[in-house]
C-alpha cells in the first residue's frame, strides 16, 4: 500500500474511534483543515512526516502507534527499524529516514532496510 492511501485509511480510522470531525481534528494538530483532507481523499499522495508527526501528537499517539496500527511488513520493518535508531540519531534524522522509507518502492525499501539493520546491528 503506497503511503498516502496508508495515511488517509490510518486518519480516517483515528478520526472515527474518536468521534473527530476533519475541523476538530485540525484544531487540535495545528494543520490546515485543506492540508487534512487531501490527505484523507488522496490527492496528497505523500503527506509529509511533518504533518503526520502533528496529526499524532494532536491525537495524543506516537508515531510508531501511527503506523503500527496496520498488519503491514512494510510500516512494522520501519517501526522496528525507527525504535531501534532513535537511540543513535536525533530525532530530525530520524524523522528524515522515516519519510525516505515510506516513500520508496518495495524493492528499495527492502533493501534499505536490510543495511540499515546491518549498520544497527554493528553498533550494538
Amino acid at each position: 500500500m503506497e503511503s498516502g492511501k496508508f495515511c488517509s485509511k490510518r486518519i480516517y480510522e483515528l478520526c472515527r474511534e474518536r468521534n473527530l470531525s476533519v475541523n476538530k481534528l485540525c484544531k487540535l494538530c495545528g494543520v490546515t483543515q485543506s492540508s487534512v483532507e487531501n490527505i484523507i481523499t488522496g490527492r496528497s499522495k505523500n503527506p509529509t512526516v511533518g504533518t503526520i508527526i502533528k496529526i499524532c501528537n494532536g491525537l495524543g499517539i506516537t508515531v510508531n502507534d501511527f503506523f503500527n496500527s496496520y498488519d503491514s511488513n512494510k510500516f512494522s520493518e520501519i517501526r522496528k527499524v525507527t525504535i531501534e535508531m532513535e537511540s543513535l540519531l536525533t530525532a530530525e534524522e530520524v524523522k528524515e529516514i522515516v519519510n525516505c522509507l515510506v516513500r520508496m518502492d518495495e524493492k528499495k525499501y527492502k533493501r534499505v532496510i536490510e543495511k540499515l539493520e546491518m549498520q544497527l546491528e554493528i553498533r550494538r
